[in-house]
């Protein structure tokens, strides 16, 4: 059994069978690791799909399934990422680890993440965000983008998507801060 929110009704288990019949009519959420019984019915994505990735850099993929509707806070990951999107729209604002260095304002150190509103940023009360170079970008289903380790970044999701995102160790796991 895996654990469900509703973001109305809050957490409930369920098994990803009930969660599969109760996703076609609700508004609920999942995000879980790929459970074991469908491991072999879910591509790993290609790059990272040899034994050597496998069985020394892969820590997680977790399965996305979202009702719609749903935001991120800004934050970043103590991963590197791919996200693939098997179905639905989504759309990124993220920017370098270099550039946020000391700029991102950092509210919840806990989560490394933000309560900032990076679609509405009030750049008056929180100065860092003024000349911070954001990237945007647009995913549909079949695309998958790469999220470098530390990169921070907020994530909308319109109607139902579902994404995997495939988690590795830092490549490299000291920060370093360039410049362009």
């Amino acid at each position: 059994r895996k654990e469900e929110r509703n973001r109305n009704d809050g957490t409930r288990r369920l098994t990803f069978s009930e969660f599969l019949k109760a996703y076609k009519e609700e508004d609920i959420y999942y995000v879980n690791p790929v459970p074991p019984f469908l491991a072999s019915d879910i591509p790993l994505h290609l790059p990272l799909n040899c034994p050597f990735v496998v069985n020394n850099l892969l820590a997680d993929s977790v399965m996305w399934f979202s009702s719609g509707g749903t935001k991120s806070v800004w934050h970043n990951d103590a991963y590197e990422n791919i996200n693939c999107l098997m179905r639905g729209k989504k759309w990124f604002i993220m920017a370098n680890r270099s550039e946020t260095h000391q700029k991102a304002h950092i509210d919840v150190r806990t989560g490394a993440y933000s309560s900032v509103d990076v679609e509405n940023v009030d750049t008056d009360k929180y100065p860092g965000f003024k000349d911070m170079q954001f990237y945007n970008v647009s995913m549909e289903a079949g695309d998958c983008l790469y999220i470098p380790w530390l990169w921070f970044h907020h994530v909308n999701s319109f109607g139902r998507s579902d994404h995997l995102n495939s988690m590795c160790p830092p490549f490299f796991p000291v920060p370093c801060h360039l410049s362009p």
